[in-house]
């Protein structure tokens, strides 16, 4: 694999100043200058100095510069003995996606090492801050479900020139080279769609939150794969992708969301199945077929991916699903997060299979809704 430019910028300027080729108390060249003597661009020469202050080996301070306030990198180094503290850095986790795959994480864990477990939010400012304390802490290696896929951490950037054994969980880094484990989301995708159309279904909705993860990005494109390989024209006219309640940290509330759906239903009544990229959504939508009076299952059909649990509510209503094997998404993680830690540099991605569970909110088309 071609070393990046911003990694090839870093590695230098990083070896001038562990060197002290570069002193403490020294200004570097402005962005311009300094992208100008390594033939990048200004936004390659920013990435290298993102990441040399994610080392506490500089800092930027308003009309004075970028100045070297260290020799030696801040972010521990990768140990030699065997791992007693691992870290785990969550967008936030509930019993429809999250809690399953940490506990996963602590019992695979247990035994090997010690979990920290810190939460975003969704939150970048946050995430980048939760991944520093964990190194901090003395954590030999970590497990991060990260808040977008299009932005990647300084910290990540960082520890990963550093070889530090890091595992990206439900998203993916194309650009980076981080191991990471997810489920087969586009697998999942065409599979349900491929079910709704064997029903007889030919206007299928997709219901999402604005998203830059590659997860919701990855099932959008199975949907779509589907309906292709089966003859179907693609509408874009037919996805619902502002619905923001189901986002972590999200400001906007679950009432907006709803009366969303519920002009989406008016406006498309020869919709008569929807794929929901997430359970929350599909309880959102079900929420508003029923004040326009329409039947989930029976007027409308819904496949959404993951359901909680509900060993203890035999008469709970169950969606159609894709279900993602959280504990062995986990237990993948953790094994490889340990053979990075005896072997650093060994990137691998992994995907795990998903399954199509059926429940009560699927059915042929029905006669056509007033």
């Amino acid at each position: 694999m071609k070393t990046a430019l911003y990694q090839q910028v870093y590695d230098e300027l990083r070896q001038r100043i562990t060197t002290g080729q570069i002193d403490v108390g020294a200004r570097l060249p402005g962005l311009e200058a300094l992208a100008s003597s390594f033939g990048v661009s200004t936004i390659t020469a920013r990435k290298a100095l993102d990441m040399l202050t994610a080392d506490g080996l500089v800092m930027r301070r308003p009309r004075i510069g970028t100045l070297v306030v260290a020799a030696t990198p801040t972010l521990a180094a990768v140990p030699t003995a065997g791992p007693s503290l691992i870290g785990c850095v969550m967008t936030n986790y509930d019993d429809t996606f999250g809690t399953a795959l940490l506990s996963g994480v602590l019992e695979a864990a247990d035994g090997r090492a010690d979990v920290v477990v810190k939460r975003s939010l969704g939150d970048l400012v946050r995430e980048e801050r939760a991944i520093s304390e964990l190194v901090q802490l003395g954590a030999r290696g970590m497990i991060v479900l990260p808040t977008s896929s299009h932005q990647v951490p300084t910290a990540v950037l960082a520890l990963t020139a550093q070889k530090y054994p890091m595992v990206i969980v439900d998203r993916s880094f194309d650009a980076v080279p981080v191991s990471a484990v997810s489920s087969d989301n586009f697998g999942g995708a065409k599979l349900a769609t491929e079910y709704l159309i064997g029903l007889g279904h030919h206007h299928i909705g997709w219901l999402a939150p604005p998203s830059a993860i590659s997860t919701v990005e990855d099932r959008h494109a199975g949907y779509v794969r589907a309906q292709a390989e089966h003859g179907i024209a693609y509408l874009a006219s037919q996805e619902l992708t502002t619905l923001a309640s189901v986002v972590p940290g999200a400001a906007d509330g679950m009432e907006n969301d709803i009366e969303q759906i519920d002009a989406f239903l008016a406006a498309h009544r020869d919709v008569t199945a929807y794929l929901a990229s997430e359970y929350n959504l599909a309880l959102l939508l079900a929420t508003a077929c029923r004040r326009r009076g329409l039947v989930v299952g029976t007027d409308v059909s819904v496949v959404c991916f993951d359901h909680p649990v509900t060993v203890f509510d035999p008469d709970h209503f169950i969606f159609s699903h894709v279900l993602q094997d959280q504990r062995a998404l986990a237990r993948s993680a953790v094994d490889q997060l340990f053979a990075e830690i005896a072997t650093p540099g060994e990137v691998c991605k992994h995907v795990v299979p998903v399954e199509l569970r059926l429940g009560g909110s699927t059915a042929p088309p029905g006669p056509r809704w007033p």
